[in-house]
Protein backbone atom coordinates (compact mmCIF):
# COMPACT_ATOMS: atom_id res chain seq x y z
CA UNK A 1 0.00 0.00 0.00
CA UNK A 2 1.24 3.19 -1.17
CA UNK A 3 0.22 5.89 1.43
CA UNK A 4 0.96 9.30 0.48
CA UNK A 5 2.08 11.92 3.11
CA UNK A 6 0.42 15.41 2.35
CA UNK A 7 0.77 18.80 4.13
CA UNK A 8 -2.70 17.93 5.66
CA UNK A 9 -2.18 15.05 8.23
CA UNK A 10 -5.61 13.86 8.74
CA UNK A 11 -6.08 13.67 4.71
CA UNK A 12 -5.05 9.65 3.82
CA UNK A 13 -4.99 8.45 0.16
CA UNK A 14 -4.27 5.16 -0.66
CA UNK A 15 -3.04 4.55 -4.01
CA UNK A 16 -4.21 1.34 -5.44
CA UNK A 17 -1.50 -0.92 -5.62
CA UNK A 18 -1.31 -4.79 -5.09
CA UNK A 19 -0.90 -4.21 -1.13
CA UNK A 20 -4.40 -3.43 -0.70
CA UNK A 21 -6.39 -6.02 0.70
CA UNK A 22 -9.03 -6.87 -2.02
CA UNK A 23 -11.38 -9.56 -4.29
CA UNK A 24 -12.33 -9.44 -7.33
CA UNK A 25 -9.90 -6.71 -8.83
CA UNK A 26 -7.43 -7.50 -12.15
CA UNK A 27 -4.01 -7.12 -11.59
CA UNK A 28 -2.33 -3.40 -11.43
CA UNK A 29 -2.17 -1.34 -14.43
CA UNK A 30 -0.26 1.49 -14.70
CA UNK A 31 -1.57 4.97 -16.08
CA UNK A 32 -0.31 7.27 -18.29
CA UNK A 33 0.75 9.36 -15.01
CA UNK A 34 2.43 6.43 -13.48
CA UNK A 35 -0.42 5.80 -10.65
CA UNK A 36 -1.19 2.15 -10.32
CA UNK A 37 -4.97 1.13 -10.86
CA UNK A 38 -6.97 -1.80 -11.18
CA UNK A 39 -10.03 -3.33 -13.04
CA UNK A 40 -12.81 -4.54 -11.27
CA UNK A 41 -14.51 -7.80 -12.44
CA UNK A 42 -14.81 -10.54 -14.27
CA UNK A 43 -18.06 -10.46 -11.48
CA UNK A 44 -20.07 -7.56 -10.45
CA UNK A 45 -18.48 -7.00 -7.50
CA UNK A 46 -15.58 -6.29 -6.15
CA UNK A 47 -14.13 -5.43 -2.79
CA UNK A 48 -11.29 -3.28 -1.28
CA UNK A 49 -10.80 -3.18 3.28
CA UNK A 50 -8.72 -0.15 3.97
CA UNK A 51 -7.56 0.63 7.12
CA UNK A 52 -8.83 4.49 8.19
CA UNK A 53 -10.00 6.20 11.19
CA UNK A 54 -13.18 5.40 12.45
CA UNK A 55 -14.34 7.61 14.72
CA UNK A 56 -15.78 10.41 12.98
CA UNK A 57 -17.21 11.12 9.35
CA UNK A 58 -15.50 10.62 6.57
CA UNK A 59 -15.67 12.48 3.29
CA UNK A 60 -14.30 9.52 0.45
CA UNK A 61 -13.71 10.95 -3.27
CA UNK A 62 -12.84 7.35 -5.55
CA UNK A 63 -10.69 8.38 -8.44
CA UNK A 64 -11.92 6.15 -11.27
CA UNK A 65 -9.94 6.18 -14.40
CA UNK A 66 -11.78 4.06 -16.77
CA UNK A 67 -15.18 2.47 -17.34
CA UNK A 68 -16.32 0.11 -19.58
CA UNK A 69 -19.15 2.46 -20.40
CA UNK A 70 -21.06 5.55 -19.08
CA UNK A 71 -23.65 3.34 -18.14
CA UNK A 72 -21.62 1.30 -15.96
CA UNK A 73 -19.81 4.18 -14.26
CA UNK A 74 -23.52 5.64 -14.03
CA UNK A 75 -24.50 2.11 -12.48
CA UNK A 76 -21.93 2.11 -9.89
CA UNK A 77 -23.41 1.11 -6.18
CA UNK A 78 -20.44 1.47 -3.22
CA UNK A 79 -21.12 -0.27 0.08
CA UNK A 80 -19.29 0.78 2.90
CA UNK A 81 -19.42 -2.43 5.74
CA UNK A 82 -22.71 -3.42 4.08
CA UNK A 83 -24.46 -0.50 3.99
CA UNK A 84 -24.94 2.13 0.80
CA UNK A 85 -23.24 5.00 0.56
CA UNK A 86 -24.67 7.47 -1.63
CA UNK A 87 -22.16 8.85 -4.20
CA UNK A 88 -22.09 11.69 -6.48
CA UNK A 89 -20.21 11.69 -9.60
CA UNK A 90 -17.86 14.25 -11.01
CA UNK A 91 -15.12 14.90 -13.07
CA UNK A 92 -11.59 14.65 -12.78
CA UNK A 93 -8.32 15.41 -14.40
CA UNK A 94 -8.04 11.24 -14.94
CA UNK A 95 -11.22 10.58 -15.68
CA UNK A 96 -13.99 10.36 -12.82
CA UNK A 97 -14.58 11.52 -8.77
CA UNK A 98 -17.28 9.20 -7.11
CA UNK A 99 -17.88 11.20 -3.99
CA UNK A 100 -19.40 10.10 -0.81
CA UNK A 101 -19.41 10.18 3.06
CA UNK A 102 -18.40 7.09 4.88
CA UNK A 103 -20.36 7.47 8.80
CA UNK A 104 -18.45 6.53 11.92
CA UNK A 105 -18.57 3.03 13.04
CA UNK A 106 -20.46 3.21 16.11
CA UNK A 107 -17.56 1.34 18.20
CA UNK A 108 -15.24 3.88 17.45
CA UNK A 109 -12.10 2.12 17.72
CA UNK A 110 -12.56 -0.25 15.03
CA UNK A 111 -10.58 1.03 11.88
CA UNK A 112 -11.03 -1.66 8.95
CA UNK A 113 -13.61 -0.12 6.24
CA UNK A 114 -14.79 -2.63 3.51
CA UNK A 115 -16.21 -1.00 0.16
CA UNK A 116 -17.82 -2.91 -1.91
CA UNK A 117 -18.25 -1.96 -5.75
CA UNK A 118 -21.01 -2.92 -7.64
CA UNK A 119 -22.05 -2.67 -11.60
CA UNK A 120 -24.61 -3.72 -13.20
CA UNK A 121 -22.84 -5.53 -15.62
CA UNK A 122 -18.98 -6.28 -16.81
CA UNK A 123 -18.28 -6.15 -20.15
CA UNK A 124 -15.30 -7.28 -22.47
CA UNK A 125 -13.29 -4.37 -24.30
CA UNK A 126 -13.00 -6.55 -27.30
CA UNK A 127 -16.88 -6.42 -27.69
CA UNK A 128 -17.86 -2.75 -26.42
CA UNK A 129 -14.61 -1.17 -27.94
CA UNK A 130 -12.61 -3.55 -30.77
CA UNK A 131 -9.90 -3.99 -28.11
CA UNK A 132 -7.72 -7.58 -28.18
CA UNK A 133 -8.96 -7.67 -24.68
CA UNK A 134 -11.10 -10.64 -23.66
CA UNK A 135 -11.22 -9.27 -19.74
CA UNK A 136 -14.80 -9.03 -18.16
CA UNK A 137 -14.17 -5.08 -17.14
CA UNK A 138 -16.42 -2.81 -14.93
CA UNK A 139 -14.66 0.37 -13.39
CA UNK A 140 -10.76 1.08 -13.23
CA UNK A 141 -10.08 2.54 -9.74
CA UNK A 142 -6.71 4.42 -9.32
CA UNK A 143 -6.99 5.59 -5.85
CA UNK A 144 -9.04 6.50 -2.49
CA UNK A 145 -8.50 9.65 -0.69
CA UNK A 146 -10.02 10.18 2.68
CA UNK A 147 -10.69 13.06 4.78
CA UNK A 148 -12.62 13.99 7.93
CA UNK A 149 -15.63 15.97 7.75
CA UNK A 150 -14.26 18.16 10.46
CA UNK A 151 -11.21 19.17 8.81
CA UNK A 152 -12.82 20.31 5.30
Amino acid sequence: MNLLNHHEKKRRIFEFDESIRSFGWYHVERHWSGSPYRWSGPHIESIVVLEVPRSEPLSLDVIVVGAMDQKALNSVKVFGDGRLLESVVTGHEFGWKLSMVVPARESGSHRELELSFKVLATLKPSVVKNEPDDRLLGIAVMKFEFEPISAQ
